[in-house]
């Protein structure tokens, strides 16, 4: 019997799970659907009007050399455009 959660995580940290059939999304957080899960419901189906989501950041050294920041900047950008549905098959190992 299964047991019943609830739990919120990032999609990128759960999505091994959720693959898996160890985990069953019910809705996302966000405004619109998720590209990685085009299938699942928003809150804001249920909810009118809610939304949650979450950005990520990244930092370097002070003084940090211009080209590497400039090649940080290139692939961290390029990440979501990668190899899945939604974009974000960069993150699907997570």
């Amino acid at each position: 019997m299964a047991m019943p959660l609830v739990m919120a995580s990032a999609a990128p940290s759960a999505m091994t799970d959720i693959r898996a059939g160890r985990l069953r999304p019910l809705a996302v957080t966000t405004r619109e659907r998720s590209g990685a899960l085009p299938d699942i419901p928003t809150v804001s189906n249920f909810l009118p009007g809610y939304e949650a989501s979450a950005w990520f950041g990244l930092g370097a050294p002070k003084n940090t050399h211009g080209e590497i920041v400039d090649r940080l900047n290139k692939e961290i950008n390029a990440g979501p455009r990668r190899s899945a549905p939604g974009g974000w098959g960069c993150f699907s190992n997570l």
